[in-house]
């Protein structure tokens, strides 16, 4: 198990949030979506919103121990290599058996 409290910046993979599209959008949508100053498509099939969850203080979880905190924040990242920001500790981390 990940310790992220030896992460180089805590809290950094709070700071956004990335959800996958159902499907591809057309040339003029990925255009409205890159005209929205804190949006972004990494690509085709997914959009980054560049936004800081509201439960991080001081690169903390302030409700990590709550029934309150999503499911998604525990099981996430289930992708590393796609979804983790540059430096996050789950992209250098080797799997020993």
């Amino acid at each position: 198990m990940m310790d992220c409290r030896d992460c180089p910046d805590p809290g950094m993979c709070c700071r956004y949030l990335e959800l996958p599209l159902a499907r591809e959008l057309t040339h003029d949508e990925r255009n409205w979506v890159n005209l929205h100053q804190h949006a972004s498509m990494p690509d085709s099939q997914t959009i980054h919103f560049n936004t800081s969850c509201i439960a991080l203080k001081d690169g903390r979880c302030t409700i990590y121990d709550m029934t309150l905190r999503p499911q998604m924040c525990s099981t996430w990242p289930d992708r590393p290599e796609e979804q983790t920001p540059q430096g996050c500790l789950y992209r250098k981390q080797e799997v020993t058996v």
